[in-house]
């Protein structure tokens, strides 16, 4: 239940705690139906007890969507989708028509075909950087700035946008070229501005169009949120100003005393914007990757979100998501993820791809990194989660890991990772085993493509001591806070070297030196001068930010800056 302009919105659950139905405070209600899977098989939405529409949904043996089938109006529309063997989306065939897509081995997307129209070839360097498209007689080139952020947007020739980014490699100025409107030969000059708080929250965006300022917005973030929230926008120009109310999606928002409230899908992306007694004012359509057919409704109500809960600047056709930029026309992000990805994850290691070229079934909320998009996305008895033992990792589901086996033989256990998402074990029971109390006497429930390891490290040959002496590294670790990562180093050595214990110094150093981050824990800053120190012990590397620690690669993934991070392992330290 959550509390929002004058009245309140209902959520009500299954046993496995997913999502059966959304009731807003003017009636309008969605409610959602799961086959055992955990993917979503209906929605219905309902306006005061009226059917307004409903959905049904296919899969695939890995899970993807292939077919949508929408009832509205008495008028059925299907849409049907198609896959690689990477899970790659590589068609489309909906109302609008057929659109086919192909990539690369580096996850790059080569051709867009869309029947009617001519075909896109896009062109890549050997850094995965987009530099030339053509679709026809339009020739688009790309040029990058030092950093890998896109610096400046050619169209036969013609400028068309230039992107300038600050010290932070935040971007601070998007300039867009446009064609007169009046159709005189002069083009018009749009220009962006952006300003960004202490921990990277976008605060303000300003507008000029030919040098006059046409909007001035000052934001105000929820940085406790998951993803801190913009709850309140206010335009100095317009003087208008508008606050929203979120739950794990926007949910209304209040301009000059009128109310509007969201109806959106399972990625978060809003589409329809609702008036106080249900009827819908305004729907945004999209195609797969977020391109908006109708942007001038987006602004109905005071509203500024769009594609999977994003800011969408219709100044200069981006979506602000968060870490980052995202052209939807392009399917990519005009800069590089901090994020370098991981070894074992290849798709992860092109740093301007989106959501893996699966935008059907993952978003990307943060800007950093994919996840599996919503309501097709829930944690179940069948979730695979990763747990970590003495360094070594297993791979199993959830509802195994809850059995009467699964807690015996990881009992030991000092990680798991679950929907990318690192947790203690302490806390991952906390999370979710009340959700799954019903099936802890299950026996073990593996996918057939998956192997539950037979050889969990010998639990009997020092556990009690290492498990003392990890405590201990915690206890240590948990009285340092932002700033005292070397302090939090040297107090671990100190009691190792006491225990007469093996350990090394972990150092990450950014080059050249900036602030350093946590993907895991976004909310908590990790270091201002570009390092940072942790002890390696056993595999695991215990740090201020980690007190529990994560095995050494976890550790070193988990963190990210704006520029290139070195790892080095030191016997002392000064």
């Amino acid at each position: 239940m959550i509390g929002g302009f004058y009245g309140v919105t209902n959520y009500t659950y299954d046993a496995l705690n997913q999502v059966k139905s959304k009731k807003l405070p003017n009636g309008a209600e969605s409610t959602y139906t799961y086959d055992k899977n955990g993917w979503l098989r209906q929605r219905e939405d309902t306006s005061n007890g009226a059917s307004k529409q409903s959905y049904t949904y296919e899969y695939d043996k890995n899970g993807n969507r292939i077919k949508e089938t929408k009832v509205s109006s008495g008028t059925t529309e299907t849409t049907r989708y198609t896959y690689d063997v990477l899970n790659q989306l590589t068609s489309v065939v909906d109302k609008k028509g057929t659109r086919n897509y192909a990539f690369d081995e580096f996850n790059n997307r080569t051709v867009k075909e869309e029947i009617g129209k001519e075909t896109t070839q896009y062109t890549y360097n050997n850094l995965n950087q987009l530099v030339e498209t053509v679709q026809g007689s339009t020739v688009t080139t790309y040029d990058y700035d030092n950093r890998g952020n896109v610096a400046e947007v050619e169209e036969n020739g013609d400028t068309k946008q230039t992107y300038v980014f600050d010290s932070t490699n935040k971007m601070s100025k998007v300039v867009t070229y446009k064609d007169n409107a009046s159709g005189s030969g002069t083009r018009e000059t749009v220009t962006t501005k952006y300003a960004y708080d202490g921990a990277g929250n976008r605060v303000n965006a300003k507008v000029e169009l030919n040098g006059s300022i046409t909007s001035n917005i000052i934001y105000v973030v929820d940085g406790e949120s998951s993803y801190n929230d913009i709850i309140m926008a206010k335009d100095s120009v317009s003087g208008k100003i508008s606050i929203f109310t979120f739950s794990d999606e926007v949910i209304s928002v209040e301009t000059s005393g009128n109310i509007s409230y969201y109806r959106t899908d399972e990625k978060n992306s809003v589409t329809d914007i609702l008036d106080t007694d249900g009827k819908v004012k305004a729907t945004i359509e999209y195609d797969e990757y977020g391109v908006i057919a109708n942007p001038e409704v987006v602004s109905t109500g005071g509203n500024i979100f769009a594609y999977t809960g994003h800011v969408y600047e219709e100044s200069t056709g981006l979506y602000y998501a968060k870490a980052r930029y995202y052209d939807a026309g392009i399917g990519r992000f005009v800069s590089e993820d901090s994020y370098r990805g991981e070894a074992n994850d290849p798709a992860s290691l092109n740093l301007y791809g989106y959501v893996k070229n699966n935008p059907i079934m993952h978003s990307d909320p943060s800007g950093n990194m994919s996840v599996a998009a919503g309501a097709g996305a829930v944690i179940t008895v069948k979730t695979i989660i990763e747990v970590i033992i003495g360094g070594v990792s297993f791979i199993v589901t959830i509802g195994y890991f809850f059995s009467k086996e699964g807690q015996e033989k990881f009992k030991n256990a000092v990680e798991v990772i679950c929907n990318e998402v690192k947790y203690t074990v302490k806390k991952f029971k906390k999370k979710f085993e009340q959700q799954f109390a019903a099936q802890l006497d299950w026996g073990a429930i593996v996918p057939s493509n998956k192997k539950v390891a037979d050889s969990i490290p010998n639990p009997n040959t020092g556990v009690s001591e290492d498990n003392a002496i990890r405590d201990k590294l915690e206890g240590i670790a948990s009285e340092y806070g932002y700033g005292k990562c070397k302090e939090a180093a040297k107090a671990m050595a100190k009691f190792l070297k006491k225990e007469k214990k093996k350990y090394t110094f972990s150092r990450l150093l950014m080059i050249p030196r900036g602030f350093i981050a946590s993907i895991s824990k976004p909310k908590k800053d990790v270091s201002d001068n570009g390092e940072h120190w942790g002890v390696l012990y056993k595999e695991r590397i215990y740090c201020n930010i980690h007190p529990s620690g994560l095995v050494k690669q976890s550790w070193i993934n988990d963190f990210y800056g704006m520029n290139p991070i070195e790892y080095k392992e030191f016997s002392v330290i000064k």
